[in-house]
């Protein structure tokens, strides 16, 4: 599911300190989910759970471009991180790297 690329999203040089910068990484982060759910076949036990995964990385997602009007975009980066770190522990992932803080 999630590679070095698509975590490596949250990992660039600059820092994200404007809110239209969280709304555009946001959109990348939904269509990288978009593409991973189109692409996903699992079992229906591990299918459920990736969708618990995709439903907190969609709340964060959703306080980063501001459809969230009473969170902080900030809270939603570390919402989609918190999310996507949370992955690893409920998959065998080979390859897979958490987000660093």
């Amino acid at each position: 599911m999630w590679n070095e690329e698509q975590t490596g999203i949250f990992a660039g040089d600059q820092p994200v300190h404007r809110d239209e910068g969280y709304a555009a990484l946001a959109q990348k982060v939904e269509q990288e989910v978009s593409s991973i759910v189109a692409n996903c076949k699992l079992e229906p036990k591990a299918d459920a759970m990736l969708h618990l995964v995709i439903a907190n990385i969609g709340a964060g997602t959703d306080m980063m471009s501001g459809k969230d009007a009473k969170a902080r975009p900030a809270l939603g980066l570390l919402k989609v991180a918190q999310a996507v770190n949370g992955y690893g522990s409920h998959f065998d992932h080979p390859g897979f790297k958490p987000i660093r803080n």
